[in-house]
C-alpha cells in the first residue's frame, strides 16, 4: 500500500468555490505554499436511470440532453454571460452597484413597497411572547408582529433538531459509469429522482488526490 502518507480517506471532503472566501483566505494567509490542490474533473446529475454531465461549454449546453430548447439557448446566453463577466464594466451588473447594495437593502426597499419598517442598527433584548411571539423589543421600544423571521441564535432555547447529515464512504475498483473516467466528480441525486425528502451529494476522488496507491 506505500507510505502512510501516500493515501488517506476524506471523512467529509470538500469542494472549494474558485472564487469563494474560503479561496481567497487561503491566497492571502498564503497557506498555499504547503498545499496542492487540484480542479474537479466534472460535475454530474442523475435522472431516470441516467448520470448526465452538468454543461459548461456552450457546445455542451446545446448538445446536452438535460434541457429542451429554450433553456439550452437560455442556459448558453448564461455561460457566454459568465464567460465575459468583467467587474469593471457596468453593465455586467445591469445598473446595480454591488458593493453599494447588499441584500438586505434589496429586502428593505420590497418592503417598504408595501408599508413595512426597516429598523437599522438596533440592538435586540427580547423577544416577546404570549402563547405566540407578538413582537420584539430593542431599547425600550417594542416592534409588534404576528410572525417573527430570524437568526436561530435569537432564540436558542426554542430550537429545535429537524434533520440530520448522513455520510456513506465506498471505496471503489473502477471509475463510476457514465462520468467519462474521471478521476474526480461530482454527481447530484436530485430529491424526486429517488422519492427521498433531501438531495443525495457524492463526491468521487481517486488516487490522483492521494486517496489510492
Amino acid at each position: 500500500m506505500g507510505r502512510g502518507r501516500d493515501w488517506n480517506v476524506d471523512l467529509i471532503p470538500k469542494f472549494l468555490m474558485a472564487n469563494g472566501q474560503v479561496v481567497k483566505m487561503l491566497l492571502f494567509t498564503k497557506v498555499t505554499r504547503y498545499l496542492d490542490f487540484k480542479v474537479t474533473e466534472g460535475r454530474f446529475v442523475y435522472k431516470r436511470g441516467k448520470i448526465y454531465k452538468v454543461p459548461s461549454t456552450e457546445a455542451e449546453a446545446l448538445a446536452s440532453s438535460l434541457m429542451g430548447l429554450f433553456r439550452k439557448r437560455r442556459f448558453r446566453k448564461f455561460l457566454i454571460y459568465v464567460a465575459d463577466f468583467d467587474e469593471k464594466d457596468p453593465r455586467t451588473f445591469e445598473g446595480i452597484d454591488p458593493k453599494k447594495t447588499s441584500m438586505r437593502e434589496g429586502f428593505a426597499r420590497l418592503s417598504a413597497i408595501y408599508g413595512g419598517t426597516y429598523m437599522l442598527n438596533k440592538p435586540i433584548e427580547e423577544v416577546i411572547q404570549n402563547g405566540k411571539v407578538i413582537g420584539v423589543k430593542s431599547e425600550g421600544e417594542i416592534a409588534r408582529c404576528k410572525q417573527l423571521i430570524c437568526d436561530p441564535s435569537y432564540v436558542k432555547d426554542q430550537v429545535e433538531k429537524v434533520g440530520q447529515v448522513i455520510r456513506v464512504i465506498c471505496i471503489l475498483s473502477h471509475p463510476i459509469k457514465n462520468t467519462d473516467a474521471a478521476n474526480s466528480c461530482q454527481i447530484i441525486i436530485a430529491q424526486n429522482q429517488v422519492n427521498r425528502k433531501s438531495d443525495i451529494y457524492l463526491c468521487m476522488i481517486s488516487s490522483a488526490h492521494n486517496v489510492a496507491t
